[in-house]
């Protein structure tokens, strides 16, 4: 529940509050982001009952769409990133998960096969490393 917590803050640190509950998901307003990515760091997280350090914040390009992408850490010692669409981002958020290689963070969308949505930089893209860093290989 932290991270869920966390990760709608680093969303409503980009957007201005835009209330879509009567929307249908196909049918959800595009919301643009209301400060430059390399702002966020500078950022508190309201309403984070956990402690979030901001690493870094920087824009990145995925196909044709492009992102502001947060590491962070969660405390006491999980990673999180999240990528944050910067042109048509319809509400919605797409934690991806780590299978067998938790202990690491990839966030890369291809993470999102066959989530078009996800593709077209409809979906904030979240994913952590668990708690941990390494792998299995490392033991």
């Amino acid at each position: 529940m932290r991270l869920l917590s966390t990760l709608f803050a680093f969303c409503s640190l980009m957007v201005i509050s835009h209330n879509a509950c009567a929307h249908s998901a196909s049918s959800l307003p595009i919301v643009k982001p209301v400060m430059a990515c390399s702002q966020l760091v500078d950022q508190a997280l309201p309403g984070v009952e956990a402690k979030v350090s901001l690493t870094s914040a920087k824009v990145i390009t995925s196909g044709n769409q492009t992102f502001c992408q947060v590491k962070a850490v969660l405390s006491p010692e999980i990673g999180v990133e999240v990528a944050l669409p910067q042109q048509q981002w319809t509400q919605r958020i797409l934690q991806v998960g780590c299978g067998g290689l938790c202990g690491s963070i990839n966030l890369s969308l291809s993470n999102a096969n066959g989530c078009v949505p996800a593709i077209r930089g409809e979906f904030v893209v979240a994913a952590t490393n668990m708690g941990h860093a390494g792998s299995m290989m490392d033991a």
